[in-house]
Formats: C-alpha cells, structure tokens, sequence
C-alpha cells in the first residue's frame, strides 16, 4: 500500500497531528488539569488521551490509502517490522551511536562514582551520581510524561513520552511526507520543527504556575531547540534504518541522560581537576560519532530504510 497525499495535504496532516498530541491534553476535565504534573490521576489521563491520539493517526493516514502491487504495509511504513533480527540490530547500532555521542557525559559520570566510592559503598555512590539522579527524575518535563502503574500496592513509574512522541511524530509523519514527495533532507530538517513546536505549549503552562514571563519564555525557547536538535537526529535515523523500535530505545536513552553537565568546568566541581580529561573525552566521542553516522547507518545494514525512497 502507499498513501495518495499531496504535499499540502502532508504539511497539513503533519500539523494537524502535532496540535492534536498536545491539544487533546487540555480536553482534561479542569479540575484534573489543576493537579501538579506527577500526580498519579494527571498522569493516567494524559497518558489514556495521548494514547487516543496514537490510536486516531494511523486510522486518519488510512483515509490517503491507495492500493499498490509493491507497496509496503501500514506497519512497515510505521517502522514496525516481524523481522526481529533486523530491529535488535538496528536498535544496538542505533543506541551505540548514540552512546559514542554521550562519551565526554558518560566518562564524567565513571569519574564521579570513582570519587564517591571513595569514601562508601559502589552502590551508594552510583545513587550520588548526577547520572543516577537523571534517571530517577525529570530532567526537561516538557520532552516526557509518566504514567504510574499500580502493582502491589506500589506505584512505579514508566516513562512513555518516547513510545507515543516516536510514533506520532516520527512513524505516521515521516510516512506522510515520504509519500507526498519531500525528499529525505526536507523531512530530516523541517519535519521535526512540529515536534519541537509542540513543546511550546509549556509557556502557557509555566505562566499559569506563577513562573515570571520572561524566564518561562527562556525555558521554553531552550526546550524548542533542544527537542528540534533531537528531532532532527531521530528522523535521520527512523529514515534511514526505519525502525521506529530503535528510535523509541535511543529516545529512552537521551531522556537518561538529559542535557550534557557542563559544570564541571567550574572551580566549584568536584571533577574540576579532571576538566581537560572530560573536554578531551567529549571532543573524541563527537569526532568519533560524526564519522560512523553513515556507516552504522547505511542502507546495507538496514534493509527497511526509506533513505532510498521511492
């Protein structure tokens, strides 16, 4: 199958979708919205309304369907594919590249736990690293949502902001536009401008907290960037290794991390001393990841890439 859109009807459909991610939020009854944001109720409703949009996309892509003898299936334009060999491979590279990438926040983190162990035990010191904090909260509350599910009278969270952003954003989007024509850089650099704008809503959100405009405006401009940056690499690797698995695990794996640390440039740092190690290590992970992008990436290690379609 493929789907009969016209670019307009893409860029269209594509911001239709975006404003429905982020708009069936506030059809939340009022009094659910007022509650804070990690409130267990907030947190099932924007999770059950969100995966109503995830549900409502693929059907609405169906209304371009058209019937062809080569065509591939609704799922394998999503990304989704049988063939599990394929996606653990795709996902491993995927995630490796994106390791190389984290080399300089990574080897910042070994360092701080080599510190803290010092003086108590190796897993006392990984739940002093900034690292281990970053995977236990937030770091950026507009990129993810969390559902809570109840287990044993237990609450534990689920992070599912990179199940149902990667679908939308990347699976049912990309599939548009591929089909409408854009060619593979168009959709790589403007496709994720909806993601990021999407984000934009925060202001608001910000606002009505009692946060002061201006820094709520800086906030939220930061997070614009950062998710477009991130979009921008997610479509490039949805395009070319189409697979919406690995992007959901490399997605995951950003959120661990959170923006790299800088502050161990400060005087203030316990890893001052280390400060040219650091830099050196992030200087060889970019270098290192800008040299295997296309290679790890190439469309001879992944047979469901779109890089080369039609």
């Amino acid at each position: 199958m493929k789907f009969a859109v016209s670019p307009a009807e893409a860029v269209l459909s594509c911001l239709a979708m975006a404003a429905a991610y982020v708009g069936v939020l506030y059809c939340a009854p009022t009094h659910v919205r007022a509650l804070p944001r990690d409130h267990p109720t907030q947190i099932l409703t924007r999770f059950f309304l969100i995966s109503f949009v995830c549900v409502l996309s693929p059907i609405y892509m169906m209304t371009f369907y058209q019937q062809s003898a080569n065509g591939m299936s609704l799922l394998a334009w999503l990304g989704l594919h049988r063939d599990i060999l394929s996606t653990v491979v795709a996902t491993g590279l995927c995630l490796l590249l994106t390791v190389v990438l984290f080399a300089g926040s990574l080897f910042a983190s070994a360092l701080e736990l080599q510190k803290e162990a010092t003086a108590m035990s190796w897993l006392e010191a990984l739940k002093a690293t900034q690292l281990y904090a970053s995977f236990r909260h937030e770091h950026l509350k507009a990129i993810r949502t969390y559902i809570y599910v109840i287990h044993d009278k237990r609450i534990s969270q689920i992070k599912q902001a990179p199940l149902t952003e990667e679908f939308v954003f990347r699976g049912c989007m990309a599939a548009l536009l591929l089909n409408a024509g854009f060619s593979v850089s168009h959709i790589v650099f403007l496709s994720p401008l909806a993601f990021g704008v999407a984000h934009a809503h925060h202001f608001y959100e910000h606002v009505r907290g009692g946060m002061p405009w201006m820094r709520a405006l800086a906030i939220v401009v930061f997070q614009l960037v950062y998710t477009t940056v991130f979009g921008i690499y997610a479509t490039f690797l949805f395009l070319r290794t189409g697979q919406l698995v690995a992007i959901i695990v490399v997605h995951a794996f950003c959120n661990v991390m959170g923006f790299p640390d800088l502050s161990f440039v400060s005087p203030d740092s316990d890893l001052y001393t280390y400060r040219h190690s650091i830099l050196g290590v992030y200087l060889v992970g970019i270098v290192c990841f800008s040299v295997l992008l296309y290679p790890v990436t190439a469309p001879t290690l992944h047979a469901y890439g779109f890089w080369a379609f039609p």
